[in-house]
């Protein structure tokens, strides 16, 4: 009877040889994401926008869009595509769905079959007079700070501590009436009235007071 560890040995020999000889797996949502290239088709290289979300269970919805005529940007048409992912083999498959704006004259909604390769889609395609596509995952736009020029000198930064609030000036003492003027007596109001004088004394003594001179 083998050990146990040999055979446990044995079964993950195996598995790592299973793994090796696959294509290296993807998470399934790492196909989500908007690509942009073109298809090859009959009427020439034609514009192409897809915008795909894979879900966990390998499902994957989103949009195509075409611009015509081909080799142009002048007019944009979008159906809706619906299909699966497997992350283990990187594979797809998308169909049309439904036109989401008005259909263009002469050209039908493409299938999808292609392979995931981290940022790149590659593949065939049926219907539409096409045969095969390549999209590119789109890039985030750079942000206008960062493209900004680096001879720029940077704007400092501001203070942290916050500029002291202007002090008031301190209030203005209350206005008060100056004291009214002390009243004048009635003395000062009116001048003194003087005082009436005394009569003197009479010059001459009335004449009755002395005898009448005798006559001789």
């Amino acid at each position: 009877m083998k050990p146990r560890f040999a055979v446990g040995l044995g079964a993950l020999a195996v598995a790592l040889a299973f793994v090796n000889a696959s294509p290296s797996a993807q998470a399934p949502g790492a196909l989500t994401g908007t690509y942009t290239g073109a298809s090859q088709c009959i009427q020439g290289a034609t514009n192409l926008k897809l915008t795909l979300l894979a879900t966990p269970d390998g499902g994957v919805f989103g949009t195509v869009t075409v611009n015509l005529p081909a080799g142009t940007q002048k007019d944009a048409y979008t159906y809706s595509i619906q299909g699966t992912f497997s992350p283990a083999t990187r594979k797809f498959v998308l169909t049309p769905v439904k036109w989401e704006t008005a259909a263009p004259p002469n050209f039908g909604m493409l299938g999808f079959n292609g392979t995931f390769d981290s940022n790149e889609l590659t593949g065939t395609l049926t219907g539409g007079g096409c045969t095969s596509f390549n999209v590119e995952r789109a890039r985030a736009a750079t942000p206008v700070v960062a493209a900004a020029s680096s001879s720029s000198a940077p704007a400092p930064a501001p203070s942290a501590t916050a500029a002291p609030a202007p002090v008031a000036p301190p209030p203005a003492p209350p206005s008060v009436a100056p004291p009214a003027p002390a009243a004048r007596t009635a003395a000062a109001k009116s001048p003194a009235t003087p005082a009436p004088a005394r009569a003197g004394p009479t010059a001459t003594r009335s004449t009755s007071a002395h005898p009448a001179a005798r006559t001789r």
